[in-house]
């Protein structure tokens, strides 16, 4: 009989035992699934914090500029005066943005560009190289004077036939400019302008016309010295022709 109760005694603190290590078990795994949700909680609350600082940075990245000071016309040539550095928002659509003042100075500007606007390389060239042997002389034009961008290339007409203009200088000079006449009229008799006289196929345009003290624009040109002679002497209107 006390074997009997003994060894019930003994089943019931066993299955206590092991009731005991299954609740122990559980609370554990509970635990371990509260601690779980915490760190995969602060995971994503450190990553929404990182999305947010990484879109206001870009927001508010700041990027080197060069900005116009004053209104810059298309042809004219770009100084120290026109522009001023200066750091603005970063924009994927201004990374041609000219950074540096010495990278546009002596350019031209090939668009007319507003005060206070970005300067971009987009909107510069640079400025027209003259042959070795050429002269710059300005030309007054009587076809539109802005009809043609700065480093155009074109012939300079007039309307005087190239008999006429080769008399009219071979009474103004002699030697060297009579010799210059006679390459005129030759290179007036291949015009395909008839009855007028191409004084030169090789002007090359270099900078925006400016207007002189009597108010006639004035357009500068680079062309070789004879031809520059043979507009110099030219005495009917001249215009110029795109080549």
């Amino acid at each position: 009989m006390v074997t009997f109760f003994h060894s019930e005694r003994e089943r019931n603190t066993g299955a206590t035992s092991r009731n005991g290590r299954k609740r122990m078990l559980l609370r554990q795994s509970l635990v371990a699934q509260r601690r779980l949700r915490r760190i995969v909680a602060s995971i994503c609350a450190i990553g929404a914090l990182l999305a947010a600082l990484i879109t206001v940075e870009s927001s508010t990245r700041m990027m080197p500029a060069l900005v116009t000071t004053n209104a810059v016309h298309q042809g004219e040539t770009i100084d120290a005066a026109d522009v001023a550095q200066t750091r603005i928002p970063y924009h994927m659509a201004l990374e041609d943005a000219v950074t540096a003042s010495d990278a546009v100075m002596g350019m031209v500007a090939t668009v007319s560009i507003p005060a206070h606007s970005v300067v971009t390389f987009s909107m510069v060239q640079n400025a027209p190289l003259p042959q070795s042997d050429a002269t710059i002389v300005d030309v007054k034009l009587a076809s539109a004077t802005d009809s043609f961008p700065v480093g155009s290339r074109v012939a300079l007409v007039t309307g005087t036939g190239c008999e006429t203009q080769q008399a009219q200088e071979s009474q103004q000079t002699q030697g060297k400019q009579a010799a210059q006449s006679a390459k005129t009229q030759a290179s007036g008799q291949n015009s395909a302008f008839a009855g007028s006289c191409t004084l030169t196929t090789q002007a090359l345009v270099m900078g925006k016309a400016h207007v002189d003290d009597m108010g006639s624009p004035l357009t500068p040109m680079a062309l070789p010295a004879s031809d520059a002679l043979a507009v110099i002497g030219a005495s009917g209107p001249i215009i110029a022709v795109q080549q």
